[in-house]
């Protein structure tokens, strides 16, 4: 999997390209604590070019989701494909995370 950070304000965007899975799951982690450092107010991370999602990248985006409370940053999930959604649905997860359409909808939100 490709890690590729981009900023828009105070807005840092990781977008992923490849499965998020038990290899590449740490990667992401380690990636999105680092950005949780770094004063942003919000982080997006795009899923448009994830094809699928096992469950260790579930426990990523917990392990995220909470550093990012700490630091009072909003965490966005944009660009699910029908089969990463149905995943989180599966998962009972929809809930637990702001998951929007795209990524403008993500930076429109925040």
């Amino acid at each position: 999997m490709d890690i590729v950070e981009t900023r828009e304000g105070e807005t840092a965007i990781v977008a992923l390209v490849g499965a998020l899975d038990t290899s590449s799951s740490p990667a992401l982690t380690a990636k999105a604590f680092a950005l949780c450092g770094t004063g942003i107010r919000a982080l997006v991370v795009d899923l448009d070019r994830v094809p699928h999602l096992t469950s260790a990248g579930f426990r990523a985006f917990i392990a995220i989701k909470r550093r990012c409370a700490t630091g009072a940053i909003q965490m966005t999930l944009c660009g699910c494909n029908d089969l990463v959604r149905e995943m989180f649905e599966i998962g009972g997860m929809l809930g637990t995370f702001r998951i929007v359409a795209d990524r403008e909808a993500a930076l429109q939100a925040d």
